[in-house]
């Protein structure tokens, strides 16, 4: 019900059962999560046809992103790199020991994206390969690019771990567990195979983030000539 008028145009009082429960299947998701209501998402891999909306979250994910500023400092220039080298990089991870997982939300729309690696560190056959395949996105910054993924890679640990390699939320869905659910959905399939995982984190604002999983900082990164990063480990539970 709706209590009486105040005299000053406005209505005071409560809403009655059926008008919360009308006025929530009616309400916005997002307006849903403000009141402390978790939404639901599925995660599972994703799917080919999607590969490049997963480029463009990332695209947008990493556009002041420290590693990707350090390869391309030029904002405009980055922009638009960045948007090339998820079209071609995406698609390459093909194989078991790479993989893409999404969480989704009800309605079955792209909400945050991530990349596993399970393969350890690279070998050197496996680094040219790499590096030959992008030498095309990275241009004349391909030894900037080489470099700094390089010092990334040799900073993994030795013993088998899965790497967190890339992970983003979508603009449209920030703020409501989105990137939570899908992380957390693999930390639970790591602790079930006592499996450990390992990250690096590109700002340090993001340290606390990880290590509400239980990860710990196991080294500092330092880039020649470019930023300081984190390497954040996991131990399974």
């Amino acid at each position: 019900m709706i209590a009486p008028d105040r005299g000053d145009g406005a209505q005071v009082g409560m809403l009655s059962l059926d008008a919360i429960t009308t006025a929530v299947a009616l309400a916005d998701s997002r307006q849903i999560e403000r009141y402390g209501l978790r939404m639901t998402f599925t995660v599972e891999q994703a799917r080919s046809e999607e590969l490049r909306s997963c480029g463009d979250a990332f695209a947008e994910a990493f556009g002041d992103d420290p590693v990707y500023s350090y390869i391309w400092p030029d904002d405009d220039i980055r922009a638009k790199q960045l948007v090339h080298l998820f079209d071609e990089r995406l698609p390459m991870i093909e194989s078991p020991a790479q993989q893409i997982w999404v969480a989704r939300e009800e309605d079955g729309a792209l909400a945050a994206v991530s990349v596993w690696d399970t393969s350890g560190r690279y070998s050197q056959d496996e680094w040219a390969q790499m590096i030959t395949q992008m030498s095309a996105v990275f241009g004349e910054r391909l030894a900037a690019a080489a470099t700094i993924m390089q010092t990334i890679d040799e900073s993994r640990p030795l013993q088998p771990h899965w790497y967190l390699d890339d992970f983003a939320t979508l603009s449209a869905s920030r703020g409501l567990g989105a990137g939570r659910a899908v992380v957390e959905n693999r930390i639970a399939y790591c602790d079930q195979h006592g499996i450990d995982i390992y990250g690096v984190c590109t700002k340090e604002t993001t340290v606390g983030f990880y290590e509400k999983w239980g990860a710990v900082i196991a080294k500092e990164i330092r880039v020649p000539d470019g930023p300081l990063l984190w390497g954040m480990l996991r131990t399974a539970h």
